[in-house]
């Protein structure tokens, strides 16, 4: 009888520390309509990328969202050539910066720097209707003259390739609307080739 009490005691303790996890961490997301912060396991390095990280080159929260906002990000994944600009603390916008003049593909989101992550989500753009979220990792060597930073998910894999942060709005974008579907995206062509040409010109079709 001792041993049962004892056994629903501590069933019942581990039960409400979990659920409390739970809790606090849908906090950090409800704004965003998310019940919990999804783990991207799904990271797909680019060929011949390889970059583990440790303690020693992981950003904490609070060094991430002083990386990111305010400035430009610029990488290469699966999907292509992309950049993501942070106008404001929880705001983004990513887009596809080799698309000329018109009919970019772009989408807004929202973004959250905690427990020493980066997450996010889309407005529209499919791959990121959940939230998405990675660690940040500083690179042991620059990438040309700024730099680098590897995204990680959860296995430790890097997605894509290595991110330079460019400083401010480096591609002169202005948007409204949520995405290609409701609204538009321009930036300035000539910049955005001259930074994608220097950062990542080996990726002919992508």
């Amino acid at each position: 009888m001792k041993y049962k009490t004892f056994s629903k005691t501590i069933s019942s303790s581990l039960l409400l520390s979990f659920l409390s996890c739970v809790n606090s961490f849908a906090e950090e997301n409800k704004s965003w309509g998310q019940t919990y912060a999804v783990p991207f396991d799904t990271c797909k390095p680019e060929d011949k990328v390889s970059f583990k990280g440790n303690e020693t080159t992981k950003l904490s929260s609070k060094e991430i969202r002083k990386l990111l906002v305010g400035n430009t990000l610029l990488s290469v994944d699966r999907y292509g050539t992309f950049a993501i600009f942070y106008p404001e603390n929880g705001k983004t916008v990513g887009w596809m910066p080799k698309e000329k003049n018109t009919n970019y593909d772009w989408s807004a989101g929202n973004v959250s720097f905690s427990n020493d992550k980066y997450c996010r989500t889309w407005k529209e753009w499919r791959s990121g209707k959940s939230v998405n979220c990675w660690e940040v990792h500083k690179g042991k060597a620059k990438h040309y003259d700024t730099n680098g930073f590897y995204f990680l998910c959860e296995n430790g894999v890097p997605d894509g390739d290595v991110h330079v942060i460019l400083k401010g709005n480096a591609f002169g974008v202005s948007y409204s609307g949520n995405g290609a579907k409701s609204g538009k995206l321009k930036q300035n062509d000539e910049i955005a080739a001259q930074k994608y040409q220097k950062y990542f010109g080996k990726y002919i079709n992508k």
